[in-house]
């Protein structure tokens, strides 16, 4: 809807400065765009949506300004003099709560004079609902204080008329919508985006991989987890796969941490070298394979100890695809009515999750081709 027409500028003396909450300013009924068309003297400063404690003052805000802001100790603009009356005036663009925290959370916005409205009728916006009575809009707002503080100026009430054939416009566009046949909406090629393009268009190419990990030799230390078992598998291939146990740098990995792994004394027996395990590893990929991990845990480890800089993250992409968590991929594969994968032939837990990667991975892979198959 095109309203650029029916608005005419007002040549406001008044200098307004909108302090727009970033969230405001993708709001589809924001009126502010409307006071940029509307008004000569406008300026708007944007305010970021989350910045901690405090916000800071926006560069080339004025600090000979007044702020119209209702509440105790605010100065009612209809009873003020001529003189009285601000010559800049800040108007706060956001919900009733992003503006008062706006406002709480600014001491440079606490400082300045503060003025209030009080208007007689309730807001005539009703695309949105306001929480009070005397609540209005940013544009109303404005519009109401330059008819107070420049009453003299034209134009100033067209700036509420052309709003208000704005709204009826918007209402009756609904009502229309409402009543007659609804728009359909073609389904999107989101599969571009949701998973990963290599997982639908070369499978071939894809190799899963799932690495075990162990903490330093102490907890305060701050350093890398070391590399304790690096496995992988062929997508569309389970018979080609690989496994290293990496020897530790440190002191012997305890009972405790054999257990957790499901690791026996003949599986840390065969341990090797992290230089050994990366060169059998460089042996076993093709030139064009692609990994993937469900996890970021292993594409850290594969980063981390030289067997590969880029892995793409399984978990991420299924984040695409469904609404809510999820939990842990044992809870993906149960909430997908998935069979888990057959336990492959490597030491401890391992075996087993990397299956259930891989079914994830096929999982994804199938649902993205569902979807092209749909908008094709």
């Amino acid at each position: 809807m095109c309203l650029c027409g029916a608005f005419s500028p007002c040549d406001n003396r008044t200098e307004i400065h909108v302090l727009q909450h970033d969230r405001e300013r993708r709001h589809a009924f924001g009126t502010v765009r409307l006071l940029k068309i509307g008004l000569r003297q406008l300026f708007v400063h944007r305010m970021p949506a989350d910045s901690g404690a405090t916000f800071a003052k926006p560069p080339g805000f004025p600090d000979d300004a007044g702020v119209l802001y209702p509440g105790p100790g605010s100065l009612d603009l209809a009873k003020l003099d001529p003189e009285q009356r601000p010559k800049k005036l800040i108007v706060i663009d956001g919900t009733w709560s992003q503006a008062h925290r706006m406002y709480r959370d600014s001491p440079w916005l606490q400082d300045l004079p503060r003025y209030s409205l009080h208007p007689a009728e309730p807001s005539r916006y009703r695309i949105r609902k306001e929480p009070r009575h005397e609540c209005l809009s940013t544009l109303e707002s404005t519009a109401m204080a330059l008819r107070m503080i420049e009453p003299e100026t034209p134009d100033i009430d067209n700036l509420l008329h052309s709003f208000e054939r704005m709204v009826d416009r918007q209402l009756a566009c609904i009502a229309e919508n409402a009543s007659g046949k609804r728009r359909m909406k073609r389904a999107r090629l989101r599969p571009m985006r949701a998973v990963p393009e290599p997982l639908w268009r070369t499978p071939h190419r894809v190799v899963v991989v799932y690495g075990e990990s162990a903490l330093p030799r102490s907890r305060r230390e701050k350093q890398h987890r070391e590399l304790a078992q690096w496995c992988a598998v062929r997508l569309q291939d389970p018979a080609e796969h690989f496994e290293s146990i990496v020897q530790s740098e440190g002191a012997m990995p305890s009972g405790f941490f054999l257990g957790e792994l499901g690791w026996t004394q003949d599986d840390l027996g065969r341990a090797e070298r992290i230089a050994t395990v990366q060169a059998k590893w460089q042996e076993f990929l093709r030139p064009d394979d692609v990994l993937v991990a469900w996890n970021k845990g292993s594409a850290n480890l594969a980063k981390q100890h030289g067997l590969s800089p880029e892995v793409l993250v399984l978990k991420e992409a299924y984040r695409n695809t469904v609404v809510g968590n999820f939990g842990t991929l044992e809870n993906v594969i149960r909430r997908e009515g998935l069979v888990p994968g057959a336990r492959l032939p490597m030491a401890g837990r391992a075996g087993l999750r990397l299956a259930n990667a891989q079914v994830a991975a096929e999982f994804l892979r199938n649902w993205a081709c569902k979807r092209l198959e749909l908008v094709s």
